[in-house]
């Protein structure tokens, strides 16, 4: 059964005059998700059409040597995939330059010299581009690029009431950005993928067109970054520390102890996937109950629908049901308990509940916040 996001009655909000809405190619970023699976075959999704006609091109035109030594010299520069997307979309506008070298300043500290990254991979980037964007697949994948555009500008109605609703709930102090651009659906990752770019007055949004989970989780988080921005700034050591433990393993697997990171997205996937569903996190007892209420067959089927649950069961050589009740306190501690998760799921009803209603999501969230982390 389809989830339903709960029609909570909120106080009819002001319509906030929307920024302008663009769905564009970005023709760096796409270039760069190329530049991805020209490196590695595993990467995104490999199961697309245009996903193999990459690969097969770059069977028969291998990657110039001079690119693939410069992405290694950024690599050892500390510039990993995140800000090579960002550097991505300044190749495409420059005037975004500025915005994505303070970007690395303020929260990438182990990017050794940001400009000498940007000209390394602006040298790359032109390369690439010279070599890669007049070949026929290059052709392919902006066809089906236009025709992604052509169908979200048929859906802007929809788009628009999302960020409506968005705003309503959140109610956000900062001004929103004067220009909000889409960008298509890229054929060559997966479906579950997205990401977000904020550059001042402009903000980038990146998200399969069938994932509008995934698009409100990229546009929250132009609202949320800076209300975390000033969370982070009056923490001590001792409650970044508190904040770190209570974060889950998998979490800490994507973002190391980057408790800005950790908080941005706890914030915004609790609230996006969980929250509005009024879903709340699991306790043990929880997990055991749904494990215990499965039949075996019932087990069997998810462990083979499911290559995620199959990869951790793997991980705990858990093969059925039974062995999976044994392990279950194991299971739930290495992937399914989130104990900062189950706090800030508890903000959100308090937020609503509030008596005073034209109080924002940041007012309420930084008078409540870091109390719970003392």
């Amino acid at each position: 059964m389809e989830a339903k996001i709960i029609d909570r009655g909120l106080n009819p909000f002001e319509q906030v005059k929307l920024p302008e809405i663009l769905v564009k190619e970005e023709w760096g970023l796409q270039l760069m998700s190329v530049l991805n699976r020209a490196r590695d075959k595993n990467w995104g999704n490999g199961s697309s059409e245009l996903s193999q006609k990459v690969d097969e091109y770059f069977l028969e035109h291998k990657l110039a040597g001079e690119i693939s030594q410069k992405l290694d010299e950024l690599e050892a520069m500390g510039v990993y995939e995140e800000y090579l997307y960002n550097l991505a979309l300044a190749y495409d506008d420059p005037k975004r330059l500025d915005d994505v070298i303070a970007l690395a300043k303020k929260h990438k500290p182990q990017i050794i010299d940001p400009r000498k990254a940007q000209e390394v991979f602006f040298e790359m980037m032109k390369e690439f581009d010279e070599g890669f964007s007049g070949s026929e697949v290059a052709r392919e994948i902006k066809k089906v690029n236009l025709l992604d555009i052509a169908q979200r500008e048929m859906q802007m109605k929809e788009v628009e009431e999302r960020i409506q609703k968005l705003l309503e709930f959140f109610k956000p102090k900062n001004p929103l950005p004067q220009r909000l651009v889409i960008v298509p659906s890229d054929p060559l990752e997966k479906a579950s993928s997205g990401r977000g770019f904020m550059f001042g007055d402009e903000w980038v949004i990146k998200s399969n067109i069938e994932n509008q989970e995934n698009f409100d989780h990229e546009f929250l988080h132009g609202i949320i970054n800076p209300i975390v921005d000033k969370i982070v700034a009056e923490l001590s050591d001792a409650q970044k520390q508190k904040i770190s433990e209570l974060a889950s393993s998998q979490i800490k697997a994507d973002y190391g102890d980057e408790v800005y990171s950790i908080l941005c997205e706890e914030f915004i996937r609790t609230y996006v996937n969980f929250y509005r569903y009024s879903d709340k996190p699991r306790s043990l007892e929880d997990f055991r109950t749904i494990i215990s209420g499965m039949s075996d067959e019932d087990f069997a089927r998810e462990l083979k629908k499911s290559g995620s649950l199959k990869e951790k069961c793997l991980n705990l050589g858990i093969t059925n049901r039974e062995e999976m009740l044994k392990s279950a306190s194991e299971y739930y501690d290495k992937f399914v308990r989130n104990d900062l998760r189950a706090l800030i799921y508890g903000l959100y009803p308090d937020y609503e509940s509030r008596q005073d209603k034209s109080e924002s999501f940041e007012e309420f969230i930084l008078q409540s916040l870091p109390n719970k982390f003392n």
